[in-house]
């Protein structure tokens, strides 16, 4: 037997409009996913591949790219819910609030990823979201944090790995 949104079991969403009814199944959803991860640190990792998986099924599919940036939003959620630390996971969040244009809760995550661990990307993203919100010497500060973490990472591919040579007496 299918488990019913707790919702729908004490209230009828007959009146309630697609979006609504929506909202309510991401919302039982999230929960849902973090009853499953019963507070294991790894089922931030899979959270985030899911919705990972989604945003990049929501590019192909333009047809139903709101509903699958939603679907990733939940899974970003309960990424962040069960991972609060992880800076990446905060990121991802804020990146994906800033698509669905829900710019106030995308700076929450975005400082959340920012407290955690500085990263040019969460920095650029919050630039962005501060860029939306009209507020440009918030955002004229957080493109030069981008800019300046940019300037001292280290970029390596594996075409152009780094290499340091070590002597034989002092390995």
């Amino acid at each position: 037997q299918r488990q019913q949104p707790p919702i729908l079991r004490y209230s009828s969403l007959e009146a309630a409009s697609p979006a609504t009814a929506a909202q309510f199944y991401r919302s039982f959803a999230k929960a849902a996913f973090l009853d499953a991860a019963d507070g294991h640190a790894w089922a931030a990792e899979l959270f985030l591949a899911l919705g990972k998986t989604y945003e990049k099924e929501a590019h192909q599919q333009p047809e139903r790219q709101l509903t699958l940036l939603q679907h990733a939003t939940v899974c970003y959620q309960a990424a962040h819910k069960v991972g609060p630390n992880r800076h990446d996971v905060a990121n991802q969040l804020g990146a994906n609030l800033l698509q669905l244009d829900r710019v106030d809760e995308a700076v929450a995550a975005l400082n959340a990823a920012i407290v955690s661990q500085p990263s040019t990307d969460a920095y650029r993203n919050l630039a962005e979201a501060y860029r939306r919100m009209g507020r440009v010497e918030q955002m004229n500060q957080a493109q030069a944090m981008a800019s300046s973490l940019a300037s001292q990472e280290t970029h390596y591919s594996p075409e152009r790995p780094e290499i340091t040579y070590i002597s034989p007496e002092e390995f």
